[in-house]
């Protein structure tokens, strides 16, 4: 096929462009299913490699070779995609903390717990905070994310076990508390961002 014929030719160029991105100080990677295959794509500021697969599965993403390259002197901002988690990769993981907010604000519109709101005035707060130079005591904050989970966890003994979205909110206590340290990374290092927003992807950030 045409395609198949001029994908062969641009093999040295795919070579090139991971190198380029493995070695970048920020590099952006994110997926989508589309109708046909599941669609990638891996950048930094200057390079881009889109990379299709059959399907979203650790399998593409390993065969793609660049999370797999990555140090453990690497950080990776993402979107609680649990593939970043396996024992084959040895950088380290950060959560965004904007999808945690509109988690949060699910919370909020179907259930009006209160934990849910002020957890969200928390982070957006103490992130404010730390733009205007403003500084934190990381180790307060994450204390007052553990006592607001607490927080969680009474009002959901409050509710019928029925509820709607009461078993959601169960599952997003479970992953504050399992995840609580990477979700607040950037608290303790000035070159986490606090969200992986600026082209809707994973950020890894090289530390220097």
């Amino acid at each position: 096929m045409l395609q198949q014929k001029i994908a062969k030719q641009l093999a040295s160029f795919v070579s090139e462009a991971k190198l380029a991105i493995i070695a970048a100080p920020i590099i952006y990677w994110d997926d989508t299913v589309i109708k046909i295959n599941c669609l990638r794509v891996y950048t930094d500021t200057l390079v881009a490699l889109y990379v299709a697969h059959e399907t979203k599965s650790k399998a593409g993403v390993d065969e793609d070779g660049i999370l797999l390259a990555l140090d453990e002197e690497t950080v990776v901002v993402h979107d609680h995609n649990i593939i970043n988690y396996n024992d084959d990769y040895v950088f380290q993981n950060a959560e965004c903390c904007v999808h945690l907010l509109r988690d949060l604000q699910k919370v909020t519109d179907n259930l009006q717990h209160e934990w849910a709101g002020k957890l969200s005035k928390l982070l957006t707060t103490t992130n404010a905070n730390r733009n205007d130079g403003i500084m934190t005591n990381a180790n307060e904050i994450r204390n007052q994310v553990k006592e607001l989970v607490k927080l969680g966890w009474h009002e959901q003994e409050q509710e019928h076990s029925k509820a709607y979205y009461v078993s959601e909110e169960a599952a997003l206590l479970r992953r504050i508390e399992k995840y609580a340290d990477n979700y607040l990374m950037w608290l303790y290092n000035e070159d986490i961002p606090f969200s992986n927003n600026e082209n809707e992807a994973y950020v890894v950030l090289k530390r220097r």
